[in-house]
């Protein structure tokens, strides 16, 4: 499973270092439906379907990638390295393995899907509190778009309606 909240400091400061002169981005992640999943089988069937969730979304990340459970059906992934267009195809790997892989609970499929939203740190004076707030922001736009999807701060090539249409680059 990923790591517990107050872990994900420790994260951050790994991340920064291997930052350097490249990009980084955070992808901002969370359950779909969760609260409906948690509301009709409990507690106890919640829990285990975000264990579940996040070690399939850690399958989809590279070793580099650094994956944190924030609270609740919440998660955040820094993905050092990769600007906007790469993150997004980072955000499309994760989204498809969660798609790809229904919960089972007592023996029956359920799709508990994830939506995320994608920021790129725009400079270095920027801090990640900030990166995190527009992540988030970003998150609930997909949510609100109809779930199951990605959604970045910026108006990209790349993404129409909350789905990767194009890998180009900015």
């Amino acid at each position: 499973p990923p790591p517990p909240p107050r872990a994900c400091g420790a994260a951050t400061a790994r991340a920064l270092r291997l930052r350097q002169a490249a990009p980084l981005s955070l992808l901002g992640a969370a359950c779909d439906d969760f609260t409906r999943l948690n509301d009709e089988l409990g507690r106890d069937v919640g829990d285990d379907a975000l264990c579940g969730r996040g070690a399939l979304m850690q399958e989809a990340l590279h070793e580099d990638q650094i994956l944190c459970r924030i609270g609740g059906e919440e998660f955040a992934i820094l993905v050092p390295g990769l600007g906007e267009a790469e993150a997004c195809l980072a955000a499309e790997r994760v989204r498809q393995h969660i798609a790809a892989s229904p919960l089972m609970i007592a023996g029956v499929p359920l799709n508990l899907r994830v939506s995320i939203g994608v920021a790129t740190l725009a400079n270095d004076e920027q801090e990640l509190t900030s990166l995190l707030r527009e992540a988030d922001r970003s998150l609930y736009s997909a949510k609100r778009n109809g779930r199951d999807s990605i959604t970045t701060g910026t108006q990209s090539p790349f993404m129409q309606d909350g789905l990767l249409v194009s890998t180009a680059r900015n």
